[in-house]
């Protein structure tokens, strides 16, 4: 048996497991509940703070519940499906959640975003939810008013659309006490990002909604580090990276000579190209050239590999590049924050689906993406992107960044000097000289006018 495969098991790192221990900010719990407990690592380092605390676990594989009734005879355990009905007839359990509750449910859920299933919220609303946000409302259902909730979820349910209802319907039944990110690398053998969320559940009488988030990142050293404070009202969106640059903005509006403005104001058209993934019978030796996210470095496309797609086809006949228009990756965790631009016409050129074509107006196109390029044009892209595992953004997210223009003769100025660069030969010294003027672009931004 494949237990990753079968069950989704990524068991909790030890000292991840202390960490969620150890911002419980109640002294004083008498019972713990783990409703995935796998290895049961996290209700041992319940014990380890709380040792009279009585110990509730439950999980779905037979084999491992054998193993911790042996190892640790001092846990309550139950093997089943913890979102059944079955759970119910587990009378340790239910005397504890038809009475007070659970003082605190610790949790490590497995992820699971294809498994998903409609859930009722406030009688009202119907939510299509993966299995790991059900096992949050299941634990938000059994702990008492006042209990908490520590929980590892993926980190896009922080920022995706998808969520972004639910999220505020979360705030009615529970206060978020910190989010906090994890670092990458944590768990083994996973690529996504993980995010880890205590909770407090209010009382049914509570009706006020709390208005800003505290949010941190865990370094690998297990400290916190980069607090912000995401405000509920401006935004739902609850990842660090984009409430890091909303804060960040206002500091350069407030200091900055260049005047700060939505990138959709120069925005003609924004489109995606085609993908070859299924088509691979058009690739071929010699016919249109085909840009790649690959093809697209730091301000400019790279020659030294180019692809090709068969010349006879209609299927890219919409995917053609025009002279001037910005290249940004759309998708993939190395692609986000890639900029260029088309500097020369090239004949018959098309793009991926995994880049975004830009026409822009009333800007200059080469200050445009010499910004984007800037340390604070980084910060925009990366900090609208999404989701846990492969990072993506949306055109609409696109459109929404913030970017700094200065007059025309300025942005002018700017995009001599980028184009002399791309006139030049030798592709180690354009990169040098590029980096440069970038630096130069960013420091020009920060400075107070």
């Amino acid at each position: 048996m494949n237990l990753v495969k079968d069950y989704k098991q990524y068991f909790t790192p030890q000292k991840l497991a202390k960490y969620m221990v150890s911002i419980i900010p109640e002294e004083i719990i008498t019972n713990v509940i783990d409703l995935s407990m796998g290895e049961c690592g996290l209700l041992e380092e319940a014990r380890e703070r709380w040792n009279n605390a009585e110990l509730y676990g439950v999980d779905i594989d037979k084999i491992l519940i054998k193993k911790i009734r042996t190892k640790s005879p001092y846990i309550n355990t139950f093997h089943g499906d913890s979102l059944s009905c079955k759970l119910d007839k587990w009378d340790k359990y239910n005397n504890i959640v038809t009475g007070r509750g659970f003082d605190l449910a610790i949790a490590n859920p497995p992820f699971n975003y294809f498994d998903q299933k409609y859930v009722l919220i406030q009688d009202a609303q119907r939510y299509l939810l993966p299995i790991e946000i059900r096992f949050l409302l299941k634990y938000i259902d059994i702990v008492r008013s006042n209990g908490y909730i520590c929980i590892i979820l993926p980190y896009g349910f922080l920022s995706s659309d998808s969520y972004a209802k639910f999220r505020m319907e979360l705030l009615k039944k529970v206060e978020i006490l910190k989010i906090v990110k994890i670092f990458d690398g944590c768990f083994e053998k996973i690529d996504a990002d993980t995010c880890l969320i205590l909770m407090k559940k209010k009382n049914k009488c509570e009706k006020n909604m709390q208005g800003e988030i505290c949010i941190e990142y865990l370094d690998s050293n297990y400290n916190t580090c980069n607090l912000v404070r995401a405000n509920i009202e401006v935004s739902n969106r609850w990842d660090i990276e984009y409430q890091d640059v909303q804060e960040k903005n206002r500091v350069f509006e407030n200091n900055s000579q260049y005047t700060k403005t939505s990138f959709k104001q120069y925005i003609y058209s924004c489109r995606r190209g085609k993908t070859v993934t299924k088509h691979k019978e058009l690739v071929c030796k010699d016919g249109k050239r085909y840009i790649h996210t690959t093809d697209v470095k730091k301000l400019y496309i790279d020659n030294n590999t180019p692809r090709f797609v068969n010349n006879d086809t209609h299927y890219f006949d919409d995917a053609f590049l025009h002279e001037k228009e910005l290249l940004i990756g759309r998708v993939g965790r190395g692609c986000i924050g890639k900029v260029a631009i088309v500097h020369k016409r090239y004949p018959r050129m098309t793009f991926s689906d995994c880049v975004y074509a830009i026409c822009l107006q009333d800007v200059n196109p080469y200050y445009m993406a010499l910004f984007l390029a800037t340390d604070i044009g980084q910060r925009q892209l990366k900090g609208a992107s999404k989701g846990s595992c492969s990072r993506y953004i949306t055109c609409e997210e696109l459109s929404n960044i913030t970017v700094f223009v200065p007059n025309i003769e300025q942005q002018d100025q700017w995009a001599k000097q980028y184009m002399k660069i791309l006139s030049q030969s030798g592709r180690a010294n354009k990169e040098i000289l590029l980096n440069d003027l970038t630096e130069k672009l960013d420091e020009d931004i920060r400075r107070k006018g």
